[in-house]
């Protein structure tokens, strides 16, 4: 059986014996039989190859964790260009569905976020866009005028707009997401299964960063 394990100050004579072992309850000291002191100096030795293991385990851990730099011009130029070429081939699908209603980006965009959000307000279109109230008050009044959105005053709130796709609306947005999706198969269709997972979780990581 282990015997309990001593204090730092316990030291070994050269015989084995305990020369100042623990104090107990009542400060005395006490002397352990050489026995059991040897079996608490190799536990020591053991928790004390453990702690070390275990730096030296973080340490490598933390040696392999990449760390966040500024990218390089190089890298700015190539993603650039690469995303410009990216940009013209989605934009091609988007603007196909949306040249029969001839809307621009704003308005389709906020075409499909109230056809989403039915009953919304101006300002929730306005946070969501990143847009000003009156860019966003312009891009109602054209979607109104093509008859793709309709206002409403809430019963309970008649001082507040509420906005509602229109049946001639909701149809437009069916055909601006088919545009979107038939966009994203044609980017995910030239990857393999792996690279479009890792497209994703990066875009996703891009979409979600705030800074």
């Amino acid at each position: 059986m282990i015997g309990p394990l001593v204090s730092p100050e316990t030291r070994l004579a050269p015989n084995g014996s305990c020369l100042f072992g623990a104090k107990d309850a009542g400060g005395a000291q006490q002397c352990l039989p050489p026995r059991d002191t040897a079996l608490c100096a190799a536990d020591a030795g053991l928790m004390r190859g453990a702690c070390r293991r275990d730096r030296w385990n973080s340490r490598r851990e933390h040696a392999f964790l990449p760390r966040m730099t500024e990218p390089t011009p190089q890298q700015i130029e190539q993603l650039t260009r690469a995303f410009e070429r990216f940009t013209r081939k989605f934009k091609v699908a988007e603007a196909a569905a949306a040249a029969d209603n001839a809307l621009n980006a704003l308005d389709a965009q906020t075409l499909v976020f109230v056809g989403d959000n039915p009953g919304c307000l101006i300002g929730d279109v306005a946070r969501y866009l990143n847009v000003a109230m009156t860019t966003m008050s312009s891009a109602i009044d054209r979607l109104v005028k093509k008859a793709l959105v309709e206002r409403r005053r809430p019963e309970d709130n008649r001082r507040s707009v509420a906005l509602t796709a229109t049946e001639k609306g909701k149809q437009v947005v069916e055909e601006q997401v088919a545009g979107y999706r038939a966009a994203c198969q044609m980017m995910l269709r030239s990857l393999d299964p792996i690279e479009r997972n890792e497209l994703i979780r990066l875009t996703e990581k891009i979409a979600d960063n705030e800074t």
